[in-house]
C-alpha cells in the first residue's frame, strides 16, 4: 500500500466511525460533499484546514491521521496535559 491510499484508510476510518451522513461529516470538516467523496476515494489529498477539522471535531490525532503514527484517538494523558497548561 501506498502513503495516499493508508491516509485514504484513515480518512475513511473516521468517517464511519462518526455515523454521519457524507453531506454531515463534510458540513463538519468545512468541505463539500463532493471534495470529501474525492478524499475518501483517494482522487484527492485533504488540505491542512478539513485536516485540523477533523481532528478538533473527532478527538483524532493529527500525526496518526497524517502518518499513521500513534494512536488514533487523544489519550487522557495528552488531554490533561493540555488542560493544566
Amino acid at each position: 500500500m501506498n502513503k495516499n491510499s493508508d491516509l485514504t484508510e484513515r480518512l475513511t476510518a473516521v468517517y464511519k466511525r462518526s455515523g454521519m451522513t457524507k453531506t454531515e461529516f463534510a458540513n463538519r470538516i468545512g468541505i463539500s460533499r463532493q471534495q470529501l467523496s474525492n478524499l475518501l476515494n483517494g482522487k484527492q489529498l485533504p488540505s491542512i484546514s478539513p485536516v485540523m477539522n477533523i481532528c478538533k471535531a473527532f478527538s483524532v490525532m493529527k500525526e496518526w491521521l497524517m502518518n499513521g503514527k500513534g494512536s488514533m484517538e487523544w489519550e487522557i494523558k495528552q488531554i490533561f496535559r493540555m488542560i493544566i497548561r
